[in-house]
């Protein structure tokens, strides 16, 4: 389970929920973001070029995968994670959140990068 990402979410082309699992607030915590949107509703601070532009983009193209570090910003904490972004075409993606000191995330190659 520690190997696991701390949060899956399946997206729309539009950032709409529409499955996602927490290993961190458990399964049952998914169904609260089922139906909203990710980037405004749920995790805010990706709502930026640095996150959502690239999720809009792997899907301008199609698909594709797309690895990176980001800082989530939220009012009562803040994280660096390393996200992975799946898209097999234009209408939704995966994203997976690991904790980048979780065992299972993996060292990226290039220095992290904070988005403002």
């Amino acid at each position: 389970m520690n190997a696991m990402p701390a949060g899956v979410y399946r997206i729309d082309a539009s950032g709409t929920v529409r499955g996602h699992v927490s290993v961190v607030a458990g399964a049952d915590a998914g169904a609260q973001s089922v139906g909203r949107n990710f980037f405004e509703d749920i995790a805010p601070c990706t709502n930026c070029e640095a996150f959502r532009g690239r999720v809009e983009a792997l899907l301008a193209n199609g698909g594709g995968v797309d690895t990176f570090a980001f800082k989530l910003r939220f009012p009562w904490s803040a994280a660096v994670v390393q996200a992975r972004i799946f898209s097999f075409d234009p209408n939704g993606a995966w994203i997976l959140l690991a904790h980048r000191d979780q065992p299972g995330a993996g060292a990226l190659p290039y220095p992290v990068q904070m988005a403002s």
